[in-house]
């Protein structure tokens, strides 16, 4: 399975779609302000709990089972998970 463990700590925009990624451990990136996830092959948004200056985040065409992981997420302004 492909995982992606990452520490950046002055990202803001990260574009992960399209990558087959089956899971997301771990981000620390705490200044992330945008994620998109969309068309890969997620069944769980775990990791994303650390990501409290997250405002977009896009799923959308994964495998999506749960949206538990974003309650750590307190800035979301939109979220989209839709084709799950």
């Amino acid at each position: 399975a492909e995982q992606i463990h990452l520490q950046l700590n002055q990202l803001e925009y990260l574009n992960l779609s399209r990558n087959r990624i089956t899971s997301l451990l771990t981000l620390n990136t705490p200044r992330l302000k945008y994620l998109n996830v969309s068309k890969n092959r997620l069944t769980r948004l775990n990791g994303l709990e650390t990501l409290t200056n997250l405002n977009i985040l896009l799923a959308t065409s994964n495998q999506l089972l749960t949206t538990i992981g974003l309650q750590g997420c307190t800035h979301l302004l939109h979220t989209d998970v839709s084709d799950n």
